[in-house]
């Protein structure tokens, strides 16, 4: 059982080692735009980690006309990419005077 407990320990302390944030969430480069006049938005995030030489690998999108995401409209799946700026939600159009969590 200590031997259980102490792996549990080095579990927890490696994955708050390598915990990643993801902030300022931008669309169009807007933080929490009102109206967006598009028919194909983008998004950008930053990631950061207290730990030196973390890179994104790959990103999955969710957007949702509900804040617990209970109705996802559209989703792009797991996307092999570096990219955080400027990602293309191509496949999804937004509707006017509809909200979107993402």
């Amino acid at each position: 059982m200590r031997k259980l407990s102490l792996l549990a320990t080095i579990w927890f302390v490696t994955i708050r080692m390598f915990a990643l944030d993801v902030t300022n969430l931008r669309t169009q480069a807007y933080t929490n735009p009102i109206g967006i006049d598009l028919t194909t938005p983008s998004f950008s995030w930053v990631i950061t980690s207290s730990e030196r030489n973390i890179m994104q690998t790959s990103y999955s999108i969710k957007v949702s006309t509900e804040r617990d995401f209970g109705d996802v409209v559209w989703e792009s799946g797991v996307v092999e990419s570096g990219q955080s700026a400027d990602v293309l939600a191509t496949g999804f159009s937004p509707k006017a005077r509809t909200r979107y969590y993402w």
